[in-house]
């Protein structure tokens, strides 16, 4: 990043909002990783938590409007990722075709600004190529853990692509709604 140009004032605002993103990210791991320990799957909890921002960082999707609106609903969508590992005792058919069904999904539609991050087309790009890569390999590993009888470790992949695909589809209502 290149600093010159800018006032002592534009720097330090860059700076703090960068130690502010930096806090919000460090209570966000520390709440999903302790949920995680507090509901018995501390594991799959980082496993979750790993897969998932792997994938949402360059996805994009639904972004709340207000901070507070975004720790309500950040919070009790991690629950529901937290319940649908902890329920899952084994992969089958169907899980395969749910698990295909979302990638379908992350790979059509990713990545998906928002209001705040409009992307041009070299981010789309860019953005996309990234959020595919990590989405196919995270699917594979996900066939791996399946195939090697491990749903321990394939569910929260799983839950990782439901919640990434379903932020996309929310994201691209709100923007046509907005629109």
């Amino acid at each position: 990043m290149n600093l010159e140009g800018l006032t002592e004032s534009e720097v330090e605002e860059i700076v703090e909002y960068g130690i502010q993103r930096g806090k919000v990210a460090l209570l966000s791991a520390f709440a999903a990783i302790a949920l995680g320990g507090i509901m018995g799957i501390f594991v799959q909890g980082i496993i979750f938590w790993l897969s998932f921002c792997s994938l949402r960082r360059y996805a994009g999707g639904y972004h709340a409007d207000t901070q507070n609106r975004c720790f309500v609903i950040s919070f009790a969508v991690l629950c529901l990722a937290y319940l649908w590992i902890k329920e899952m005792g084994h992969i089958g058919i169907p899980e395969f075709l749910v698990q295909s069904m979302m990638l379908l999904v992350i790979l059509i539609f990713a990545p998906v600004e928002n209001r705040n991050r409009i992307l041009d087309e070299n981010e789309k790009q860019k953005y996309g190529k990234k959020t595919k890569r990590r989405a196919v390999l995270l699917y594979f590993v996900y066939v791996a853990m399946s195939f090697a009888k491990m749903p321990v470790f394939a569910a929260p992949i799983e839950a990782s692509f439901g919640v990434v695909a379903i932020s996309l589809i929310a994201g691209i209502v709100k923007n046509t709604i907005a629109n």
